[in-house]
């Protein structure tokens, strides 16, 4: 499959180093002691590698052959699974709603990556994106019950 993606970090590491203040992000509540401003280049360069590698090559797929409902199941381009564990597996996929995960990362980094992913096939991004935040409305205001149910196969992408 053909990809023609092309993009930087660039413009997210000025934002994200220079421009915000993202060391205060780092210092408080759960991102305490876990990462730092110096994280930011490798946590973008690894986002950015999974979206031009294992993503962008689908691109023509989410194009043409699209998500199909049929007899109550739905079904993606095969071409997407791969992708989407890969972006699970790394870290930038539903494990980030999942405050209790020390290695989350806080909205304003997973922003940055979202946009990487989403520019490298528009069509996958959300299958990653509405179940994180299905998860994070669920963890926000679900009853315990529904918090059991959903949010272990939600955070772990299944």
């Amino acid at each position: 499959m053909a990809s023609n993606f092309l993009y930087s970090t660039r413009d997210q590491k000025f934002i994200l180093k220079e421009w915000l203040d993202m060391s205060k992000v780092f210092e408080a509540g759960r991102f305490q002691g876990g990462y730092s401003v110096d994280d930011i280049d490798s946590i973008l360069e690894n986002a950015m590698k999974i979206a031009k590698e294992a993503v962008a090559p689908t691109n023509e797929d989410g194009d043409t052959i699209h998500a199909v409902y049929k007899n109550g199941k739905v079904t993606t381009p095969e071409s997407f699974k791969k992708p989407y564990w890969t972006v699970q597996e790394n870290g930038l996929g539903s494990s980030n709603a999942d405050h209790s995960d020390p290695s989350s990362l806080p909205l304003t980094l997973m922003g940055a990556t979202n946009e990487f992913l989403a520019a490298a096939n528009a069509a996958s991004g959300p299958y990653v994106m509405a179940t994180t935040g299905s998860a994070g409305l669920i963890r926000d205001f679900g009853s315990e019950k529904v918090k059991n149910i959903f949010l272990p196969k939600m955070f772990s992408g299944h």
